[in-house]
């Protein structure tokens, strides 16, 4: 999902997931540099609770789901 809100120069996305038993948060951004798409992590980390339900609501409006497979 996009992050609109913290940066006036660059796109900047936001990424949520599972790895192993934790859910992840991860924003970057996407640039060329020598004729190469790179992508530029600007944060990594274990999500907190807010959004995981940040998470679940933008899931719920698109209809996807990123839930724990049992």
């Amino acid at each position: 999902m996009d992050d609109d809100t913290h940066s006036d120069q660059e796109p900047r996305y936001i990424a949520f997931g599972y790895f192993e038993d934790r859910f992840l948060f991860v924003v970057f951004t996407l640039r060329v540099k020598d004729k190469k798409l790179k992508f530029r992590v600007i944060s990594a980390r274990y999500a907190r609770a807010k959004e995981i339900k940040r998470l679940e609501a933008y899931e719920k409006a698109k209809g996807t789901s990123q839930k724990k497979k049992e």
